[in-house]
């Protein structure tokens, strides 16, 4: 992914792999699966297939593990008891009966580009994007919950996935323009 900036706010983009998002692309689409997948991998398969034959242009995923994003406990900082759809469960059970196994996804990517589309991620944590790295992830979405998690979001900056346009041809005419005038 990279991101181009300038002052004219038209030309402003982000490019991810060859497709470029701006104010004058068409709307980029993203399907968000989550744990929309009741464990089962050929159900993965067949969201991305919906995502692309519905017109999306990438698909996201979630990447942690139960182990990885939380402790097993009882504990009572650790039950959901809000108004949501989980209401009355553990954290961990929750995340037990909705991640998307590291196990698969290398075959997700995998498929994604066999299909066209883009497929990218949220990880919660420096494992996930490890792995995220070996399945050559092509961006990265920082989800809601980590956005105070700086040590995650360093390390994913270091990936280089977002690269800001390179001005060497503005530099040589700055340079050649100086030059001519401070020399008189």
């Amino acid at each position: 992914m990279k991101i181009f900036n300038t002052r004219n706010y038209t030309k402003n983009f982000v490019l991810i792999k060859k497709k470029k998002i701006s104010l004058n692309s068409k709307v980029f689409i993203i399907a968000e699966l989550s744990g929309n997948h009741g464990m089962k991998l050929k159900n993965v398969f067949k969201a991305i297939d919906g995502a692309k034959e519905a017109g999306a242009d990438a698909i996201k995923i979630q990447s942690y593990e139960p182990d990885t994003i939380t402790i097993n406990t009882k504990n009572k900082y650790f039950y959901i008891n809000d108004q949501s759809l989980w209401k009355g469960r553990y954290l961990y059970d929750l995340y037990k009966s909705t991640f998307t196994p590291f196990s698969w996804h290398k075959k997700i990517f995998s498929y994604a580009r066999k299909k066209g589309i883009l497929c990218f991620s949220s990880p919660f944590d420096i494992t996930a994007v490890d792995l995220l790295e070996k399945c050559n992830c092509p961006a990265y979405k920082i989800a809601s919950p980590e956005i105070e998690d700086l040590e995650l979001i360093d390390y994913i900056s270091k990936k280089k996935k977002y690269k800001k346009k390179k001005k060497k041809k503005y530099k040589k005419k700055n340079n050649f323009i100086k030059k001519k005038i401070f020399k008189k």
